[in-house]
């Protein structure tokens, strides 16, 4: 066949190339059927053999390519491709099936100067060859390569983000995650996503990253902390937001994560919060309370353990302290002005500032405080600095200037005595008959030995721990009895014993114990006048039991009494013939007492006599253990 000649013009005719046997021939009716096909065709169209030679060729085609004239001799259908597509499209051609009716493929035709436009090409078996026809889709192909360009550009832009950037749709999967993300999860780039994004995450992360993507999924943004673990490298932590991209309705058609790593953050706190503990530590340890006080603002601000210090026994101060003024309410009057000087950072240097203070139970203890001075541009503005109580030691300093007053006067005082009766016996014209300095060095010797045992005996209760047993406690009562049966009848007097009938059982200090009750016995019978009757009694309280010891004395004065309790306070020195003491026995009792867990109270009015009633507890404090 040499041409197909359609029922149109000449001006329209379609050449094909020549062939070697070209002379006139009749076209076929197929061959004419085919003409007009492609004549009536608005797109490029041809037909060409298996071989690949163009039979015929549309107006349309030939437009596209400028052609003006009919060419002269054969024409190949693959010079009719783009130079750069013609390995594909004839590659698609020789794997064209036999018997396969339809093929296609996208590729540029080739066009005038070198301009080319995108078409799909599409290849329909008819006869012994090919009917060619192309749809132009060149916009479409511009289109998506500027969109594929900006996506190009886009991701470009994520990738050089150090966080990691994901797109997920409302039910977790992937859509999209730049390298950052996919670095950090240990995804491939090229995978095309599409998984679901929890199971990417570690087990325990799940149930937060679960309950936050239900949040951004009702069109919430949500947050929540997490970490990645890839294998060669440590662990990553990340704070994750969730921000839902919604519709025009507010329906949530995306969800955009963004993960911020925060391992360095994450590690700073981590040292901030180890050295605030090792500070709250050394500071419990140490028993130091924290202080902050901001100048310009009159701002205070305390830890847990100032306010344990400044409240003593009660725990907390009546309420919280904000400011100097909320502060000076718990300090003594007479130290206020140094508790201010401290607080206020009018010292100069790293001050030590020891003062009083009353807590809500009305007792009174030293505190030191230690102030660091802050300036900005020459101004102070803030103070920082801790308090530390020092009541205990305050008080050991005061009892050991009372020690070296009772040792260098009570304890020396009857050793000058004998010395100096020594002396006057050693001088003939002063000497005294031998009886009368025996007696006298023998009263001053037992006052002596009297004084060191009553400072054995409160060294011993002070000491931390004890040896506890299982007592019966009227045998206790009984012992301490008997030892000052002596002393009681060489003055007349009746002790009066009861104990009951029933048998109390406690765990004590038996001998301390039995010490105290012996030391309310001798005050008893010392102050008692001769002939009257001393009773002690043993009975059940709640929770514990009771050691009363009543005398028919002179009875003390109540402004007296506070100070029966303190070292070294003698029981009505003012009174004729008011035996001797150095005042330690009192103070044993209530060491004692206080030791066992338990109390000891007075109850006395001037010519009534005084009941002392040493109180004990069911069980014995635990700290008292050996």
């Amino acid at each position: 066949m040499a041409y197909l000649h359609p029922t149109s013009p000449a001006g329209s005719k379609l050449k094909s190339p020549s062939v070697a046997t070209e002379r006139s021939r009749s076209p076929s009716h197929d061959g004419l059927q085919i003409a007009a096909l492609l004549h009536a065709l608005q797109t490029p169209a041809c037909y060409f053999t298996r071989g690949g030679e163009v039979l015929g060729i549309n107006d349309a085609w030939r437009a596209y390519t400028g052609w003006r004239v009919e060419t002269s001799g054969p024409l190949q259908w693959i010079e009719l491709i783009h130079p750069e597509h013609r390995y594909d499209a004839l590659s698609k051609l020789c794997a064209t099936h036999a018997h396969s009716d339809h093929e296609s493929l996208k590729c540029r035709l080739a066009g005038p100067r070198g301009t080319s436009r995108w078409f799909i090409v599409n290849l329909h078996s008819v006869d012994a060859g090919w009917l060619c026809t192309c749809t132009d889709i060149h916009d479409l192909k511009e289109k998506e390569s500027e969109l594929a360009s900006r996506a190009t550009m886009q991701s470009d832009m994520l990738n050089v983000s150090v966080d990691c950037i994901k797109l997920i749709t409302p039910h977790g999967n992937l859509l999209h995650m730049n390298r950052a993300g996919c670095r950090a999860l240990g995804v491939d780039e090229n995978s095309g996503f599409g998984m679901p994004w929890l199971p990417l995450l570690p087990a325990d992360v799940q149930s937060d990253g679960n309950a936050a993507l239900a949040c951004a999924r009702n069109g919430a943004f949500s947050r929540f902390p997490g970490r990645s673990v890839i294998a060669g490298k440590g662990t990553q932590y990340w704070d994750n937001m969730l921000t839902p991209i919604l519709d025009a309705d507010g329906k949530t058609t995306a969800i955009l994560c963004v993960s911020r790593e925060v391992t360095r953050e994450r590690a700073a706190d981590d040292l901030i919060r180890r050295n605030e503990e090792r500070l709250a530590i050394a500071t419990r340890a140490g028993g130091l309370g924290i202080w902050d006080y901001d100048i310009a603002a009159d701002a205070l601000q305390c830890d847990e353990s100032w306010y344990r210090i400044m409240g003593g026994n009660s725990g907390n101060p009546s309420g919280p302290i904000n400011s100097i003024g909320e502060f000076l309410r718990l300090v003594h009057p007479d130290d206020i002005d140094k508790a201010t000087e401290v607080t206020r950072g009018e010292k100069e240097g790293n001050a030590g500032v020891e003062y009083r203070i009353v807590d809500s139970s009305g007792e009174i203890r030293w505190i030191k405080s230690t102030a660091y001075l802050q300036y900005e541009n020459g101004i102070a503005r803030r103070t920082v600095g801790f308090v530390l109580d020092i009541t205990e030691s305050r008080v050991a300093e005061l009892r050991r200037e009372e020690w070296l007053h009772f040792i260098s006067h009570d304890m020396r005082s009857p050793q000058s005595s004998i010395l100096a009766l020594i002396d006057l016996q050693m001088a003939a014209e002063q000497s005294m008959p031998t009886p009368d300095l025996l007696g006298r060095i023998a009263g001053y010797a037992r006052r002596t030995l009297a004084l060191a045992d009553d400072f054995v005996q409160l060294a011993r209760a002070e000491t931390p721990v004890w040896s506890l047993a299982e007592a019966h406690l009227g045998g206790v009562v009984h012992d301490a009895a008997d030892e000052m049966w002596a002393l009681a009848r060489a003055r007349n007097i009746v002790l009066d014993v009861n104990i009951g009938d029933d048998v109390r059982v406690a765990r004590v200090e038996p001998f301390l114990l039995m010490r105290a009750v012996a030391n309310l016995l001798s005050n008893a019978v010392k102050f008692s006048p001769r002939g009257a009757t001393v009773t002690v009694r043993l009975y059940d309280v709640e929770h514990g039991y009771a050691i009363a010891v009543s005398d028919h004395g002179p009875g003390i004065p109540a402004e007296a009494q506070h100070e029966l309790f303190e070292p070294f306070r003698r029981l009505r020195s003012d009174l004729p013939h008011c035996p001797s003491g150095a005042g330690l026995g009192l103070v044993f009792v209530k060491t004692v007492a206080q030791r066992h867990g338990g109390s000891i109270e007075l109850y006395s009015r001037p010519g009534e006599g005084s009941t002392f009633i040493l109180t004990l507890p069911g069980t014995a404090p635990p700290d008292l253990a050996a």
